[in-house]
């Protein structure tokens, strides 16, 4: 089995919400297995810990925390139809995103977690 089969191709938007230890294992596997330009990634975190990782893809990297408050104003210009939502952070609420894609039509994943109860932070 070839290590570098892409197993579909993806034209729309994927936008990653987290770049810790699980993003930055997920984001080689997404570029190698899935037919997608690296200018249609783009990743939020609320630091720059790991821009140059991001960087070094040619990954859109966006230096934002997300809270209660702000994620809809600031996921809306990134997700519409079709897009992919993708959740590996630790502070953001499941349940709120699921819904945030449901109303734009796009796709959701998470890590493998039960549904977080935690609220995404007021400011």
């Amino acid at each position: 089995m070839p290590l570098n089969k892409k197993y579909t191709t993806f034209k729309n938007r994927i936008v990653m919400i987290g770049f810790g230890s699980i993003g930055k294992g997920v984001l080689p596997l997404l570029l190698r297995h899935i037919d997608v330009a690296p200018e249609q990634i783009t990743i939020f975190a609320a630091d720059k810990l790991h821009r140059d990782i991001a960087n070094d893809y040619g990954i859109t990297y966006i230096e934002q925390a997300l809270t209660r408050d702000n994620y809809q104003a600031i996921l809306t210009p990134h997700i519409t139809s079709g897009d992919l939502l993708i959740n590996v952070s630790v502070d953001v609420s499941s349940l709120a995103l699921i819904e945030f894609c449901q109303e734009k039509g796009a796709l959701y994943g998470s890590q493998p977690l039960p549904i977080r109860t935690i609220q995404l932070r007021s400011t």
